[in-house]
């Protein structure tokens, strides 16, 4: 089965703007701007961004990350042109360093998961379902892929998000969404679709997670 052929549901990682309904859209995809905000709206949200980075242990960055005047057009084509940086090295600009999976203990690992997620909220990075995955299986997941990503070294503006469906390992493998999220209709529709291959036994996702992860138009502060 290909990639996307479930609907419309995120399709593993994908940058999108937060002014319009979810779609399937292609990796580094900005779209959908709105116009620039007053210069006493952005400085309120410098003021923000600053806070909540201090909170998590950082240091906020005197760096062009958070402001983009550029028009649609330009910033798309931007986006095509621009060096490469993982969400890793983008967080490090702004002091934020995580620990290794190997070396927390079970008892730091909670805190340190949380600290990562709310990090990964200040990079414009959210995350979605991720229910069926332990704290440990988490934390792993997101350092080795999440934090490993590269994308298009451009300002993380408010308009736009990077999502990234923890359903997938990357391989656009059905099974976990199949067995955890997917609705019956969902199923029975899959099966329909796709008579030949097996459908997994549904089960209720060991956690209760994700409706606690920030999102990207939330209007309260996460901290």
């Amino acid at each position: 089965m290909k990639e996307g052929q479930r609907g419309p549901r995120y399709v593993g990682k994908h940058r999108e703007p937060i002014i319009s309904p979810p779609r399937i859209m292609k990796k580094n995809q900005p779209c959908g701007l709105q116009a620039k905000p007053p210069q006493t709206e952005r400085t309120a949200r410098r003021s923000r961004l600053e806070r909540t980075v201090r909170a998590l242990g950082g240091v906020f960055a005197p760096t062009k990350d958070f402001d983009d005047e550029r028009e649609l057009v330009d910033r798309l084509i931007a986006s095509e042109t621009a060096p490469l940086t993982t969400h890793r090295a983008w967080l490090q600009r702004h002091g934020l360093a995580f620990a290794a999976p190997d070396t927390l203990s079970p008892a730091e690992l909670p805190a340190e998961l949380r600290r990562l997620i709310l990090a990964l909220a200040f990079a414009r990075v959210f995350l979605s379902y991720t229910d069926h995955l332990s704290d440990s299986a988490l934390y792993g997941r997101l350092w080795e892929d999440v934090l490993e990503a590269d994308e298009p070294d451009l300002p993380r503006i408010e308009d736009e998000a990077f999502h990234w469906d923890l359903s997938q390992g990357g391989t656009g493998d059905p099974a976990v969404w199949l067995t955890y999220y997917a609705s019956v209709d969902d199923r029975d529709n899959w099966a329909a679709e796709f008579p030949d291959e097996p459908l997994p036994v549904q089960q209720p996702c060991p956690f209760d997670r994700d409706k606690d992860l920030p999102q990207p138009y939330a209007t309260s502060e996460p901290l």
